[in-house]
């Protein structure tokens, strides 16, 4: 179970958009490592079905977090100087 202490994705994300990052800082974000490695547990728990209740809105927080920084990251893409559209942009948007 995650620590009640331990900052969220959604608190991480947050606090570096607070500080109004340039297109490149986003597009080269990634979450810290500590967050990683919890994603990655819950996500082998989940495989196992060895999720608990309490941690599965955790790992949806984590998939609703990665669809928005895609998201984000390919609007950021799109409006970069000198960007050509392509059909792959499309479905990733």
């Amino acid at each position: 179970m995650m620590l009640k202490d331990a900052p969220s994705l959604f608190d991480s994300i947050l606090d570096f958009l607070s500080t109004s990052p340039s297109g490149q800082e986003i597009l080269e974000y990634r979450p810290t490592e500590g967050l990683q490695s919890r994603l990655s547990d819950l996500l082998s728990r989940n495989g196992e079905g060895l999720l608990g209740e309490e941690e599965r809105p955790e790992l949806d927080e984590f998939r609703r977090m990665n669809r928005f920084m895609s998201r984000l990251k390919a609007r950021v893409r799109v409006n970069q100087p000198g960007y050509v559209y392509s059909r792959i942009d499309y479905w990733n948007d």
